[in-house]
C-alpha cells in the first residue's frame, strides 16, 4: 500500500515557480534527471509515471487496492465541492514519488564536490509551479525544446526533454472500451499538445498554443485577480458548478473554470485538452501546482471558508453517485495510512504534506493583521497592475509595500527575463521574451471606430500576425520587451475614473509599439532608463509631471484622492457564460469579441478583437467509458465562467470614459461577438447549443488606498438588454 506524506524529513519548503527554478541550475538539472528517470519506471508499477498519471482517468483501473465502489470512470472529482483539495494529495503522491528519485540521482554522483553539491539541492526540492498568472507563455523549456543538456553522475548528456512530452514505454493499447475515436489515443506514442493530425503521424504544434496563450494572457491574469480578490464564497470558488439564476452575477467564474481554460489553451484536442488523458501530459503537474496555489492563497485570504456539504449527482469511481460530500469525504485512492483514506479535513493545509508557497513563508508567525496586508500586497503587485484600477490609481504602484513577499528579481524571471545561466544549455532555453504575445497585444492599443453594425455576423478582418512577423519582432523588440516587462507595465488595461487622471495611464501591453529599440520601455509608469521603477522604492517623477505621492508613514491608511482626482469608484463589466457541460460532447470554446473579427474560425483564438477564450474541460463522449460523464450528460449538468470585459472596453473606448452604462450598453449591443467551437476546431452554431447563455452585467468597484488593500465590488447589476433576442444570449430571466 502507498501511503501519500508529501516529501518528510526534512524542513518545509515552499514549491517555486519553473522559471524561478530554472535559475537555481542544480536543482533544475536534478528536477530534469528525475523527471526522465520517473517516466522510464516499467509502466505496470505501482509508483511508475504511468500508474500515477493514470489515477485522474484512463485506463480506469484501480490504483492501489483503491477499488471503486461508484462508477467507472476515474477518480478525478470535477464539478465537486472536493475540486481544489481532491488534487492536493494527488500532488503529494507525485512530488514525493519524483523527490525519490531526486535524491537517489543526487547520490549517485561519484565527485565528492559535485556529490555534496547535488544533495543539499535535493533538500530543496519540491514540485514547481507555472504561474500562468503571470505569465501564461509557457517557458520555451516547457514548450518548445525537445532536448536537454544536463550533468549526470556519468558525464553530460543529451536526452529527450522530459518537460516537452511523456512517451508511453511501450505504446498502450487498451485505453478503449471499443467506442469511436479511440484509437486515435493509442496510434500516439508520446503526448501531445495542439497535434497536427489525429493519426500516428501527428505532432505537436507549440507555436499555435502559444499564440493562443498569448491573447488571452490578460484576460486569465484578470480572471485570476478578481477570482482572489472578490470570491467570499468557497462553493463559488471552488468549482464551476451552476449556482442558479438568483446568484450573484460576480458568483459565475471559479477556480475550476480557470483551470479548465489553461487545459484547453494548452493541449486543444490533445492530451491535456480532455479529462481522460490530461494527467500524462508534464505541463500538466506545473499547471495543476499553481491551481493548488491559487486556492491556497485564497485559503489564506478566507481563513473560515472550506468545503461544505453537497450532494455529487455523478459520483466518482470511488464514490455511487448521489453521495453527499463534505469535509470528511475520502479523497480516494490517497492513503494517509493503513485502511484509511486522506479527507478533505486533512488536506486542509499543505503544512500537513510538508510543503508551502512563497507568498505564504514563515506564516505562523505572522498576526492577522501582518497576514493580510503581507498577502493583498502581494497579490497586487504579482496581479493588479493590469487590473482595470492600476490605470486610475497608477501611482498607488510607486509606493513602497508595508510588507511583501515578492522579489523584484523572480518577477522579472517569471514576467520573461531570461533566467541567468540557465542549467538547461541546450537550445538556450530561458524564459522566452513572450513576442508573440508582445505583438498581439501591442496591435490592440488603437480603438478601432464602431461599425454600428449588429453583433451577429463575423466581419472579415485582418487574420493574426504570421509567424514569420512575430519571430521578427521577437529578435528585433527582445530588449525592448524585456525592460518593459521588468520595470512593472502599469496599465494594460485602461479604465479612467476621471479624464485628468485616466490621461497619466500608460500601458505597454496594449499600446502600439512606435519603435523597436530600448527606448519603447522607457516610459513605462513614468519611469527613464536611467531611471528604473523598483518595487519597494518610490518611482521618478512621471513625465506628465505629476510628482508620486510621498510614502506615509502609515501606508494602510494613504490617502489616493489627489492621484485619482474626485473619483473613488469605476464600473466593473464582465460577461458571464452558462452552459451545459457536455452540450458539445467533448472540450470546447466560447470566444467573447469586442469589435470586427475573422470569418477563420481557426483563427479565432489569435485574433486581435478577442477579449477572451472561455474553456468547457470535458471529456470525449465519443471515445470515454466515463458513467459519471454519461450520467451528468443527461442530468444536463450546467457550468458557469466568467470573461472580464473592463479592460477592452477601455482600450476600445479610450482613456477619458468612465463606463457608465449609459455609453457601454449600446456600444455592447453592437459590438459584442460570442462564438463557439470544437475542440476538433468545429464550428458550432449558437442555435444548435439551447443551453448557452451568455449575459453581461456590471459592478460598481472602489478604488483600493493602498497596495494593503483590494478594490471592493458592489453587487453585480446584470444588463439583459445587451444579449436578450440574440441566439446564445441571456435574458432578464437566465
Amino acid at each position: 500500500m502507498v501511503i501519500t506524506t508529501g516529501i518528510v524529513g526534512g524542513p518545509l519548503v515552499s514549491r517555486q515557480e519553473i522559471r524561478v527554478m530554472a535559475q537555481d541550475q542544480d536543482l533544475m538539472n536534478l528536477y530534469l534527471l528525475a523527471l526522465d528517470r520517473f517516466q522510464r519506471v516499467d509502466q505496470a508499477d505501482t509508483l511508475s509515471y504511468f500508474q500515477i498519471a493514470g489515477i485522474h482517468g484512463r485506463p480506469y483501473v484501480p490504483y492501489d487496492k483503491a477499488a471503486g465502489i461508484g462508477n467507472f470512470g476515474g477518480y478525478c472529482t470535477h464539478s465537486s465541492i472536493l475540486f481544489p483539495p481532491w488534487h492536493r494529495p494527488y500532488l503529494a503522491l507525485f512530488e514525493q514519488t519524483l523527490g525519490t528519485h531526486v535524491n537517489n540521482i543526487a547520490n549517485e554522483f561519484k565527485d565528492p564536490a559535485a556529490k555534496d553539491r547535488y544533495q543539499k539541492a535535493a533538500q530543496r526540492f519540491r514540485l514547481p509551479y507555472w504561474d500562468w498568472a503571470m505569465n501564461a507563455d509557457a517557458p520555451d523549456f516547457v514548450s518548445m525544446q525537445k532536448q536537454v543538456t544536463l550533468d549526470t553522475p556519468n558525464g553530460t548528456k543529451t536526452i529527450d526533454n522530459p518537460l516537452y512530452q511523456y512517451t508511453f514505454r511501450p505504446m498502450y493499447s487498451t485505453f478503449g472500451d471499443g467506442l469511436p475515436d479511440e484509437k486515435m489515443w493509442e496510434s500516439w506514442p508520446s503526448t501531445l499538445r495542439w497535434p497536427t493530425r489525429t493519426d500516428a503521424t501527428g505532432q505537436s504544434n507549440p507555436t499555435q498554443m502559444e499564440r493562443n496563450l498569448s491573447n488571452n494572457r490578460l484576460t486569465i491574469r484578470d480572471r485570476t485577480y478578481n477570482l482572489l480578490t472578490q470570491a467570499r464564497s468557497y462553493e463559488a470558488f471552488s468549482n464551476d458548478g451552476f449556482l442558479g439564476t438568483s446568484a450573484d452575477p460576480i458568483a459565475y467564474d471559479s477556480l475550476e473554470s480557470i483551470h479548465g481554460q489553461m487545459h484547453g489553451m494548452t493541449g486543444r484536442n490533445g492530451h491535456m485538452g480532455v479529462v481522460d488523458y490530461a494527467a500524462f501530459d508534464p505541463i500538466f503537474w506545473l499547471h495543476h501546482c499553481n491551481v493548488d496555489r491559487v486556492f491556497a492563497l485564497w485559503q489564506a485570504l478566507n481563513p473560515n471558508q472550506y468545503v461544505v456539504p453537497r450532494k455529487n449527482l455523478a459520483g466518482t469511481f470511488a464514490t455511487a453517485r448521489g453521495t453527499t460530500e463534505d469535509v470528511n469525504s475520502p479523497l480516494a485512492p490517497f492513503w494517509k495510512r493503513e485502511g484509511v483514506y486522506w479527507t478533505a479535513a486533512d488536506a486542509r493545509d499543505t503544512r500537513n504534506m510538508n510543503y508551502t508557497y512563497p507568498e505564504l513563508a514563515k506564516w505562523a508567525s505572522l498576526t492577522p493583521q501582518e497576514k493580510a496586508v503581507r498577502l493583498r500586497s502581494d497579490i497586487n503587485l504579482m496581479y493588479g497592475k493590469s487590473a482595470p484600477f492600476a490605470a486610475i490609481a497608477p501611482d498607488l504602484f510607486a509606493l513602497k509595500p508595508v510588507s511583501t513577499t515578492t522579489n523584484a528579481n523572480n518577477l522579472a524571471a517569471i514576467s520573461g527575463k531570461p533566467a541567468t545561466a540557465p542549467a538547461i544549455s541546450a537550445g538556450n532555453p530561458s524564459g522566452k521574451m513572450s513576442a508573440v504575445g508582445t505583438e498581439i497585444e501591442s496591435l490592440k492599443g488603437g480603438p478601432p471606430a464602431s461599425t454600428g453594425k449588429p453583433a451577429q455576423q463575423p466581419v472579415a478582418a485582418a487574420p493574426a500576425p504570421a509567424l514569420t512577423q512575430a519571430e521578427r519582432i521577437r529578435k528585433n523588440m527582445e530588449e525592448g520587451a524585456r525592460l518593459a516587462r521588468e520595470q512593472a507595465a502599469a496599465a494594460s488595461h485602461k479604465v479612467a475614473a476621471a479624464p485628468v487622471a485616466a490621461k497619466k495611464a500608460a500601458s505597454t501591453e496594449h499600446a502600439p509599439v512606435a519603435s523597436t529599440s530600448s527606448s519603447v520601455a522607457q516610459k513605462v509608469a513614468g519611469t527613464s532608463a536611467s531611471h528604473p521603477a523598483t518595487l519597494g522604492a518610490p518611482s521618478q517623477p512621471s513625465t506628465s509631471g505629476h510628482q508620486p505621492k510621498k510614502e506615509s508613514a502609515d501606508f494602510s491608511t494613504t490617502d489616493m484622492s489627489s492621484l485619482s482626482g474626485d473619483k473613488k469608484h469605476y464600473n466593473e463589466w464582465i460577461a458571464n457564460i452558462t452552459v451545459e457541460k457536455y452540450a458539445a460532447d467533448a472540450t470546447f470554446y466560447v470566444y467573447i469579441f469586442l469589435g470586427d473579427f475573422t470569418p477563420e474560425p481557426s483563427l479565432w483564438g489569435e485574433d486581435l478583437n478577442l477579449v477572451g477564450t472561455h474553456v468547457v474541460f470535458a471529456n470525449n463522449m465519443n471515445f470515454t467509458g466515463c458513467e459519471n460523464c454519461r450520467d451528468a450528460a443527461e442530468a444536463h449538468k450546467l457550468v458557469t465562467g466568467t470573461i472580464p470585459l473592463t479592460g477592452a472596453l477601455g482600450d476600445k473606448l479610450g482613456n477619458d470614459h468612465v463606463l457608465e452604462p449609459a455609453e457601454v450598453v449600446p456600444y455592447l449591443k453592437k459590438e459584442l461577438h460570442w462564438r463557439i467551437q470544437g475542440h476538433d476546431n468545429r464550428v458550432i452554431e449558437r442555435a444548435d447549443m439551447p443551453s448557452l447563455k451568455v449575459s453581461v452585467a456590471h459592478i460598481k468597484v472602489a478604488i483600493p488606498t493602498s497596495l494593503g488593500e483590494f478594490p471592493e465590488w458592489s453587487t453585480g447589476e446584470k444588463a439583459p438588454e445587451v444579449t436578450t433576442g440574440r441566439a446564445g444570449g441571456a435574458t432578464e430571466n437566465d
